[in-house]
């Protein structure tokens, strides 16, 4: 698509805009069109006439959107490479006011080709007079249409092809949801599957009495993991001949290549039992997968794992824990034990004479013995108040133990 802009330089020349430049309204020159955006044709004058290209598509020297072959919409990739070059769909006989039968042969081409349409649509109506010779009036563009009229008696005659037209050479969007290019409501049915589809939008602004504001198309990719090859393309049952009104025309797709590309959300981990000290974890489709080709399933991974389940080895761990916490009481209160023991055998001693040896000493060898003071009178710290009680207590039992000594030796 080729556009020219023409500014005025101050030596009053005229000077082409390169394809993709509107002109400044500041400083009236040539400037590009941002990223993923086209000129509009109609208004060359300020950025705002460079016009984005939506989610999706891609644009070509910013003069025309264009849809790659290779799709990345909503997150979700698409794989459209088999549906390269264009397509045919034959719509269903119709017949003239004399009988004459007659059919629409719509030609698509859907992606790449830096938005260049490849569909053709031939005239071969021969027309001879004196003043023209034989002519030809192909139309090519992303989608065309032309009427095919077959031979009557089908033998040796050709199949003739005439009044082509195209009813999209530009691609204007896809998947809006408030329609594009006149198109608001679809004609087809919506589709059963979680997987939304890949509505294109096209246009031709070529118009004529019937429809002044040109020619709109839209053209909708339905996910169809069972169709075989490029799929089918479908006409409405509404409308046979593919428009009800002779400006908008409507077809639907089904074809796999609808489908997106496998993902790592469409599959899931699933742990076997542990056998034999080994887990093996599988990896398993969605029940409501509706994808194709992409992320494969990945392989089979096993791994080490404890027949004890992990509460379990949660409360095992609890009560070792519980049990050490508990020896160690018990050792610390054990040697405690020893050492109150042997400062009260020395106390005896030195209150009623020496005492039998004890069979163990429980204060260890880096240990030193404390030594034992009477005092008279009250102490002011409370470490010696308690020495203090330690000491009577001890007196008391000394006394004791040598009032009972006495009864039991006898007396010379």
């Amino acid at each position: 698509m080729s556009n020219i802009l023409i500014y005025f330089t101050r030596c009053y020349s005229c000077i082409p805009c390169p394809e993709g430049y509107y002109i400044s309204n500041k400083t009236n020159k040539c400037e590009q069109c941002p990223p993923n955006t086209y000129l509009q044709n109609a208004h060359p004058y300020g950025e705002e006439s460079c016009i984005p290209c939506g989610e999706g598509l891609k644009t070509y020297k910013n003069s025309v959107c264009y849809a790659d072959c290779h799709l990345v919409y909503d997150y979700k990739h698409y794989d459209l490479t088999s549906l390269n070059g264009f397509h045919s769909v034959l719509s269903g006989a119709s017949f003239s006011a004399k009988g004459t039968r007659f059919n629409s042969l719509f030609n698509i081409s859907l992606c790449g080709n830096n938005g260049v349409g490849t569909a053709l649509c031939k005239n071969n109506v021969t027309i001879h007079s004196e003043k023209t010779e034989d002519f030809d009036d192909d139309v090519k563009s992303l989608i065309c249409r032309s009427t095919i009229i077959p031979s009557p008696t089908g033998e040796n005659e050709a199949t003739l092809s005439a009044q082509p037209v195209s009813i999209g050479d530009q691609l204007i969007g896809l998947n809006d949801a408030m329609g594009l290019a006149g198109i608001t409501k679809s004609v087809f049915p919506e589709s059963p599957y979680d997987i939304p589809d890949l509505k294109f939008y096209f246009h031709s602004s070529e118009s004529t009495k019937a429809c002044k504001n040109g020619r709109s198309t839209e053209l909708i990719l339905r996910c169809d993991k069972n169709a075989d090859g490029r799929g089918v393309l479908h006409l409405p049952e509404k409308c046979p001949g593919g428009t009800c009104d002779g400006c908008t025309f409507h077809f639907l797709w089904m074809t796999a290549a609808a489908c997106p590309e496998c993902m790592e959300d469409d599959y899931y981990a699933i742990k076997g039992e542990c056998s034999a000290g080994k887990q093996v974890k599988q990896y398993v489709w969605n029940s409501t997968r509706v994808c194709r080709d992409g992320v494969p399933l990945p392989e089979p991974i096993t791994s080490v794992c404890s027949m004890i389940p992990w509460y379990g080895q949660l409360a095992i761990a609890g009560f070792v824990f519980s049990l050490l916490v508990l020896i160690v009481i018990v050792v610390v209160v054990w040697k405690q034990n020893k050492t109150l023991e042997y400062k009260y055998q020395k106390l005896v001693a030195s209150a009623s004479g020496e005492l039998p040896a004890a069979e163990t000493c429980a204060i260890g060898e880096d240990e030193e013995e404390d030594n034992i003071i009477f005092e008279d009178g009250k102490s002011t710290s409370f470490f010696s108040k308690l020495k203090s009680l330690g000491s009577s207590n001890s007196s008391d039992k000394d006394l004791e133990f040598s009032s009972m000594q006495n009864k039991l030796l006898p007396t010379s």
